[in-house]
């Protein structure tokens, strides 16, 4: 079985939460590690996991002692975090993935592995 990395393992609604909380807490000033697990309602291995997934998936944070401080722009960081499953119908899903875009095209070929078939421009797969 493959196994999924932190990086694109998919995400509670309430940890996605968490996790743009975190950035909005550390980006601009350091935050203490203790200020941190008390704000989030963390354990310590909860507050690592939730380091080590941001960092997975590309957000750069630094840390000095026990300060923790984000490098970069809030809106890039969090635009690296990936959306929890909004639950979308199979139907809502080919209206979203009509487009040429980048995201319209990964959306697409979601749907296509999913199905094993292309998806036609009328939003309904077709098998190959």
């Amino acid at each position: 079985m493959k196994r999924i990395s932190p990086a694109v393992a998919p995400l509670t609604a309430e940890r996605a939460t968490r996790l743009h909380k975190f950035l909005r807490l550390i980006a601009g000033s350091t935050r203490t590690r203790a200020t941190l697990v008390a704000k989030l309602a963390l354990d310590m291995r909860g507050f690592y996991r939730d380091v080590s997934y941001l960092r997975a998936v590309g957000v750069e944070i630094t840390t000095a002692g026990d300060k923790y401080l984000l490098v970069g722009d809030l809106d890039t960081a969090r635009g690296r975090i990936p959306l929890p499953d909004p639950g979308l119908t199979l139907e809502e899903a080919y209206q979203l993935a009509r487009g040429t875009t980048s995201a319209h095209k990964k959306l697409k070929g979601l749907i296509e592995t999913l199905l094993g078939g292309t998806v036609k421009p009328n939003g309904h797969a077709g098998h190959n």
